[in-house]
């Protein structure tokens, strides 16, 4: 069943097709605000009754594609916290389970942070591929306290070396990249299609990459 653009069908797994008719960015999680509902969303999302998510990239290859060192080139930032400088990700396949063995490495107030999580294949329903529920030791994730994925990959550029990776609700973008430093052109061009596909980019910032330790 298709929801009207009026409402929200609370029903398992259903699509929701909510065209955008401004360039406001509402918070997702208040979508079921009345207000909130013919601003924000221009390409599918999917609710299962508790959560909405990002449609992954219906061109995301197989795993092993994706596998490799990641740049973080931008990102959803906190205020609050202290920014993040240098911040990579190494991913592998993990071959006894097909999931993710991911390292996540970062500079924060003159530190070297290191975290390490899986990422396991979310159920079929939120895709075919692309989309993964991403656990780190000990850390909180973005969208860790919805069922469905939290780590999904919009859109995926294998030949360029780009990727955009949001949580539920749009609460977090990230931009990575194979390369650490792109020309802000590009990075501009990259953030515009984030912004097209749901991310408020008013909370988004780059992540200096230069002069980082090796």
């Amino acid at each position: 069943m298709e929801p009207k653009a009026g409402g929200v069908n609370q029903g398992h797994h259903n699509k929701l097709w909510i065209p955008r008719t401004d360039t406001a960015h509402c918070a997702l999680a208040s979508i079921n605000s009345q207000a909130c509902l013919s601003c924000f969303v221009t390409s599918n999302l999917l609710s299962d009754g508790s959560c909405f998510y990002p449609i992954p990239d219906s061109d995301f290859p197989d795993l092993i594609h994706f596998v490799g060192r990641w740049f973080q080139v931008a990102a959803t930032v906190d205020p609050s916290s202290p920014p993040d400088t240098c911040k990579y990700a190494d991913i592998n396949m993990n071959t006894t389970d097909n999931s993710l063995l991911v390292t996540s490495v970062c500079q924060r107030g003159g530190n070297q942070l290191v975290e390490h999580g899986t990422a396991e294949p979310a159920p079929s329903q939120f895709g075919s591929a692309g989309a993964f529920i991403l656990r780190f030791v000990g850390v909180e994730v973005p969208g860790q306290n919805c069922p469905g994925p939290n780590y999904v990959v919009q859109s995926f550029d294998a030949d360029a070396g780009w990727a955009i990776v949001q949580t539920p609700s749009f609460a977090s973008m990230q931009l990575l990249s194979r390369q650490p430093v792109r020309s802000d052109r590009d990075i501009q061009r990259w953030l515009k299609k984030a912004g097209n596909l749901g991310a408020n980019l008013s909370t988004v910032a780059q992540t200096p990459q230069k002069n980082c330790p090796q």
